[in-house]
């Protein structure tokens, strides 16, 4: 059994309740933990601030040794997250995850990969996205701000009753889209997050396998949302 759940998007004064309190359901069933990116507001705020940062400690204490893969998003840049975790051995710190359980292979990515539709191109469209993610940070967090690429941060819910902030809109069917074409080439499970927006895809594979997700979307944590995944499938999932 796994857990997983993306967009946390904590700053450096403390890791979101949300968080801590999905690694403690997580650990309290044995469930792998993983975390699909966007953790850390290191982009805009910048590495720097989290280096030592209440966020960072906090985030160490609630696993306390319990392992996680820690998926690089684009707020938080595989190469400052090793700056920050590098050295923490029960994290481990990947840009993408590829996880057969059940019978069932899943692809576990934070998904602004498949935020650019290049028609032909879309195949090389991933790769481009995060090495410009990696290599120049700054610049493409701007950039992809300006052409609203990147999903808008919602304020933590204060009240018990309360609906999904972030809507649906084009921008996010692109990186559905893209997601789904993958999961379908390669013939796996993808889970992502990024959009801030909950999905779930089933898809009759066949009469062996029967209906199964191919792409689901956790949404965003802040707001309560993650997945579930084992028995051969994967479920949305509310704290």
């Amino acid at each position: 059994m796994f857990y997983e759940s993306s967009d946390w998007h904590s700053n450096p004064d403390g890791l979101i309740p949300e968080a801590k309190d999905f690694i403690k359901l997580a650990k309290a069933v044995g469930a792998r933990v993983i975390a699909c990116g966007d953790l850390f507001n290191l982009l805009p705020m910048g590495r720097e601030s989290f280096k030592g940062s209440m966020a960072v400690r906090e985030l160490i204490e609630a696993l306390d040794g319990y392992p996680m893969d820690y998926v690089s998003g684009n707020h938080d840049p595989y190469p400052w997250v090793w700056e920050l975790f590098g050295e923490v051995p029960n994290i481990h710190i990947i840009r993408a995850l590829d996880l057969e359980m059940d019978g069932r292979l899943y692809h576990f990515t934070h998904g602004h990969q498949y935020a650019i539709d290049w028609a032909i191109l879309r195949h090389i469209a991933p790769g481009f996205i995060e090495f410009m993610v990696e290599h120049f940070p700054r610049a493409w967090y701007a950039f992809s701000k300006w052409m609203g690429w990147v999903p808008g941060q919602i304020k933590p819910r204060i009240e018990e009753s309360y609906r999904e902030s972030q809507r649906y809109n084009d921008a996010t069917g692109i990186i559905w889209r893209n997601a789904i074409r993958e999961a379908q080439r390669k013939n796996y499970c993808v889970v992502l997050g990024h959009t801030h927006t909950t999905a779930q895809l089933r898809r009759f594979i066949d009469t062996d396998v029967g209906i199964r997700t191919v792409m689901i979307d956790g949404g965003d944590l802040r707001e309560g949302s993650f997945v579930i995944g084992g028995g051969g499938d994967v479920e949305l999932a509310f704290l």
